[in-house]
């Protein structure tokens, strides 16, 4: 009903007296598909130690008696995180070890999904899909110190990498009807794919 302008009806005169009815002609005219769309990019950093990126964006069109929407999202954020200082104290109360840890650490995503809306079989059919790829990344800086004073050098050092990556994929159809009973029949899947590589490296 959205891509239709005007319904054009004009009827014609009878061919005699005794004629039963009358020529009806229904043109309806269309309009041309419309595109519309929707796109934002934002960076951002507040006080602590962050930074933030963000963009998105979505297109939307009809083509025919379909509705199609595509979108692209992603994000990246960088942040440096201050694990953790420990303190182990002996049994006399002497100081035996400062541990002190920070851990920087990035995380991203990028994502296009589609959708696409019409109506076949007397029902609503809906068709999605998604795809993508997100990462996780963080560095962990630990000093073992002999010393509460951050000027002393550290007895060791250690750091420790964690990544993740993950590549998703992702598809759903949906399949909905109206009965005049007042039911609704309704008919539905999805499936899903993931791929992900996880790996830890520690140098001393």
């Amino acid at each position: 009903a959205a891509s239709v302008l005007r319904v054009e009806v004009s009827r014609g005169a009878p061919a005699s007296a005794e004629a039963a009815g009358q020529t009806l002609v229904v043109n309806i005219v269309r309009a041309r598909a419309v595109s519309s769309g929707t796109w934002l990019v934002q960076v951002e950093r507040p006080t602590e130690p962050v930074l933030n990126g963000r963009a998105e964006g979505a297109l939307t069109r009809r083509i025919g008696d379909w509705d199609l929407t595509g979108k692209v999202n992603g994000y990246w954020q960088q942040r440096n995180y201050l694990y953790y200082r420990r303190t182990t104290i002996g049994a006399d109360g002497g100081l035996r070890q400062f541990q002190l840890e920070d851990a920087p650490a990035e995380r991203g995503e990028a994502y296009m999904s589609a959708e696409a809306k019409g109506l076949i079989g007397g029902g609503a059919l809906t068709l999605t899909g998604r795809f993508g790829r997100d990462v996780s990344f963080r560095q962990r800086n630990r000093e073992n110190r002999a010393s509460l004073e951050l000027d002393d050098l550290p007895a060791t050092q250690q750091q420790i990498g964690d990544d993740l990556t993950r590549v998703v994929g992702e598809g759903g159809i949906e399949w909905v009807r109206e009965r005049p009973t007042g039911w609704t029949l309704r008919l539905a899947g999805l499936s899903s794919w993931i791929d992900s590589e996880q790996a830890q490296v520690s140098e001393s």
